[in-house]
């Protein structure tokens, strides 16, 4: 089984997506249902890790770089070594 890390800029992202829709959408309910549901996908990884696609710009998927969707979002992340999956970025698409 694989171990998670989500990075400082992914964690970045994943709270100002939940602050714009619990602030600016006035929405906090959603906000939450979202972050429930990125931990969920996120922690889905540690025993599937390669289930989702490579990313289509070549040199990404040469490092591996892969994406999981997620509502309205896509978390983009690697394989690090035989037991870590690192979550690189999150953004709204």
């Amino acid at each position: 089984m694989y171990k998670t890390i989500i990075t400082e800029p992914a964690e970045q992202d994943i709270g100002e997506a939940a602050q714009y829709i619990a602030k600016e959408l006035q929405n906090p309910a959603a906000a939450n249902r979202l972050l429930d549901d990125i931990e969920s996908a996120v922690a889905s990884l540690e025993k599937m890790p390669k289930r989702y696609a490579l990313v289509k710009t070549e040199h990404l998927a040469r490092m591996g770089f892969r994406f999981l969707p997620v509502r309205k979002y896509l978390i983009f992340y690697y394989r690090e070594g035989r037991q870590k999956i690192c979550d690189h970025r999150t953004v709204f698409a």
